[in-house]
Order: C-alpha cells, then sequence, then structure tokens
C-alpha cells in the first residue's frame, strides 16, 4: 500500500512546467514584470486568495506590498515567482508569458527571502553562500564576499561576535542565533546571489526599529541596481517607496506612494492607526512591567 501511495506521488505531473518553451531565456538585464487581472486559488478551495490583481513592475522600480495577516501577500509573491501555477495570460515577463519560462529560469532571475527563514545545521558563511556562485569559492574572495553581503544586511558585527566569526556552526534551522539574526543573514544570503529582482515577504518583523530603518536605507541603494517588491505588515517600512499596492481579501483597495495613501484616508491610513495604536500599547506595557 506504501508503495502504491508512492508510486501516484512520484507520477504526478508538475503543472509548473505545462506551456513551458525548450530554451526560452530570461534576459539579462533587469526583467519588467506585470500582472494582468492576475486570480489564483489554491487547491480545494472555493475562495479567489488573489482576484483581478493587475500592476507593473518597471526594471529598477520599488514596490511595496501592504495589508492585513491573511491579505494575499504571500500568495501574490509566490505566483509571480512561479512557486504556484497560474493560468497563462496573467504573469509576464518582458512581455512574454511567465508559464513559457522553465522554474529553473526565473529562479536565476530572482532572489526571495521567506517569512519563515530556513537556516542549515552549517556555518554561518555557508548559510550565507548558499546558492550563490561563491559557494564553492576558497580562500579570502569568498570570505571577502560573505563580509559583503553581511554588511549590508547589517548583521556583520553581529557575526563577528560569534565564537568563530563566519566558521561559527549554527544549529538545526540557526537555533543558536536570535530571531532578527536569522532573518539578517537570510537577507544576506539573497543578496549572495545577486539577483536582478528581490522578494521581501515580510522579514524584518522580528528586528528592532532601529536596524529596521538601517535595512530599508540599504534597500534604497540595491534599488538603483534591480527591482525589488517588499511585502510587510508594518506599513513603517513602506515609507520610500516609488508605490505601495494596499491588498484586502486578495485584492488591491489602494494604490500609490505612501504619502498620497496617508491623505486619501482610506484602507492604508487605516492600518497606519492600527500600527500606531499598536506601537502606543506595547511603549505603554513595558512601562507598565518596568
Amino acid at each position: 500500500a506504501s508503495q502504491r501511495r508512492l508510486g501516484e506521488i512520484l507520477g504526478e505531473s508538475n503543472p509548473l512546467h505545462n506551456g513551458v518553451v525548450a530554451g526560452l531565456k530570461v534576459e539579462a538585464r533587469i526583467p519588467q514584470i506585470e500582472a494582468r487581472n492576475l486570480c489564483f486559488r489554491y487547491p480545494g478551495q472555493n475562495r479567489w486568495a488573489l482576484e483581478n490583481i493587475s500592476f507593473t513592475l518597471p526594471p529598477g522600480t520599488r514596490i511595496g506590498l501592504a495589508g492585513r495577516i491573511g491579505s494575499g501577500k504571500s500568495t501574490l509573491l509566490h505566483c509571480l515567482a512561479r512557486l504556484e501555477a497560474v493560468g497563462n495570460g496573467m504573469i509576464f515577463i518582458d512581455g512574454r508569458d511567465i508559464n513559457e519560462f522553465a522554474p529553473a529560469e526565473i529562479h536565476r532571475m530572482l532572489a526571495m527571502v521567506p517569512q519563515d527563514c530556513f537556516l542549515f545545521s552549517d556555518s554561518v558563511m555557508d548559510n550565507l553562500l548558499y546558492g550563490s556562485p561563491y559557494f564553492n569559492l576558497k580562500g579570502e574572495a569568498r570570505l571577502e564576499r560573505a563580509r559583503e553581503v553581511a554588511k549590508l544586511a547589517h548583521v556583520h558585527d553581529e557575526i563577528q561576535k560569534f565564537p568563530a566569526h563566519f566558521e561559527t556552526l549554527l544549529g538545526e534551522r540557526g537555533v543558536n542565533a536570535s530571531g532578527g539574526q536569522r532573518q539578517r543573514i537570510t537577507i544576506a544570503r539573497a543578496l549572495a546571489q545577486d539577483p536582478r529582482v528581490l522578494f521581501f515577504d515580510d522579514c524584518l518583523s522580528a528586528v528592532d526599529s532601529i536596524t529596521e530603518k538601517k535595512l530599508t536605507n540599504s534597500f534604497d541603494k540595491l534599488a538603483r541596481e534591480r527591482s525589488f517588491i517588499f511585502a510587510s505588515h508594518r506599513v513603517s517600512s513602506l515609507q520610500n517607496l516609488d508605490r505601495v499596492l494596499v491588498l484586502e481579501q486578495g485584492r488591491i483597495a489602494e494604490s500609490g506612494r505612501a504619502e498620497e495613501l496617508l491623505r486619501a484616508d482610506g484602507f492604508y491610513r487605516s492600518l497606519v492607526a492600527d500600527e500606531k495604536r499598536a506601537d502606543f500599547l506595547g511603549i505603554e506595557r513595558e512601562r507598565g512591567h518596568a
């Protein structure tokens, strides 16, 4: 019975490979990504996870995704990264349907930092460089690249405090690093791949506000050389981006620059008010404990 069930699993076709055009490559330059009336729902679900999502990510543009938990931010990033199968005519890379590209071709173009940061039971340096061209190098060039991306992710100084610095062995899933350190090491790992497009999926939830500000400043510099989409339930992280898409129940409720949305007195402004209220209550609670 177990063998039969395994056979059924191994015999399943991968819908992500349907319609792939052999040899089709994404251009070496920063691509333009476009969603046209994107609709998506998970298998077995009646409700749309995403409905009629349309926007364009021009080369070198920084877009933010705002919205409450469950609004569809992660699902949208997964569809754009070709981690989920979407219908034809909904997502385009430089004008070509995303389904015409092999998933591996899309993944060579971009790097994604997920919410759940996974670290291997290996050295800090191997975790930083995993998946990058520098992983199999030896000597000073390898260490220099690890230092470079660690500084961009503002985790270099903390790594220097580890017992063996970059050679420190991390426990399973990075158990001997803090939540904020794990997130920043994962961000550095994405940067080490030198992608043309970056997706950040609410990956600053465990860092303090000062470090968050430093990281967003780093992202501003990175945007000169690549495009990125930054999803966050904290709207304070999205203030300096070129455009913010506000998702509500899988739809785009609002779109524009942060200051424009704040003046519009809509859903985005209510998110800002909720965040300020939560921050105030957190400060009051800390004072009470003190």
